[in-house]
């Protein structure tokens, strides 16, 4: 199910992290009913056109809101993320390729494959400077085998190791910092952005309980706020400027990583 939140809830914060309730809401229903694990939804604010995928259907979501009509497209294998490309066609990560994928014409070409065996794609997103950063994950969640890469121009380059889970990335709206979910080890780290692309000593932003919930899909609003889901414990919480002052805030929906938009809208796969 798709859902859509409007500034029409009203929420309490807690500057000790603790989870309010929200007292009122409007939900907006899209589509991708029957979605088994839907993820990375993205906005093309030049066609008014949301996309978002469904990992284990292997479907990539389109939903024209001008038109209020949706098309699922089926794909060769599961996805991890969907992003656009300069040429206004999407990025997909599937398996353990990246493709760029002409949603009009229904074809796609590899740009770039990720070598190593039992991984597949997970998460990704591009940077403001426009830059593709990806994690992958075990395939059995089990081994370390995970890695955040950006795609250079000699392919996908490792730019943090060692994580059983990658999910993320999110950037700072004034484009210092990238923030990377481990997801397993229940944390979000923060690593400074230099203007060239490479990261700087990274340290730990936010710990999670297991009463907490999973750290999964992650996105900066305007405000510069960090917004992530935690899967696993039907909410989702929001972080206002740092981890030292900060807002909680609770939903409680299906497992939900979010993605805010511009303004106050929120877009929430599940």
């Amino acid at each position: 199910m798709q859902l859509v939140f409007d500034d029409g809830c009203s929420v309490s914060g807690c500057p000790g992290g603790r989870f309010e309730s929200v007292n009122r809401m409007r939900v907006t229903y899209l589509g991708g009913k029957g979605s088994v694990l839907g993820e990375s939804p993205l906005w093309d604010n030049a066609r008014g056109c949301l996309s978002w995928i469904d990992i284990e259907r292997r479907l990539l979501h389109r939903h024209d809101l001008s038109m209020g009509r949706n098309r699922a497209q089926a794909m060769p294998g599961r996805l991890g993320f969907v992003a656009m490309h300069e040429s206004c066609q999407l990025v997909l990560g599937i398996e353990r390729e990246l493709v760029l994928f002409d949603p009009v014409a229904g074809r796609g070409i590899n740009l770039a494959e990720v070598d190593k065996e039992g991984i597949r794609i997970n998460d990704g997103a591009c940077d403001h400077a426009g830059r593709l950063w990806f994690g992958t994950m075990d395939d059995k969640v089990a081994a370390p085998s995970g890695a955040l890469y950006r795609l250079g121009p000699s392919g996908p380059e490792a730019a943090i190791i060692d994580v059983i889970a990658s999910n993320g990335p999110a950037f700072s709206t004034d484009r210092r910092w990238l923030f990377h979910c481990d997801t397993l080890g229940r944390r979000i780290l923060r690593y400074p952005l230099r203007p060239a692309g490479s990261l700087g000593p990274g340290s730990v932003f936010r710990m999670f309980t297991a009463q907490d919930g999973l750290p999964d899909g992650m996105a900066c609003d305007a405000d510069g706020g960090l917004w992530v889901g935690l899967w696993g414990a039907d909410v989702s919480c929001g972080w206002i400027k740092t981890a030292q002052s900060r807002r909680a805030w609770r939903f409680l929906l299906p497992r939900l990583p979010p993605v805010p938009l511009a303004g106050p809208i929120l877009i929430f796969c599940s």
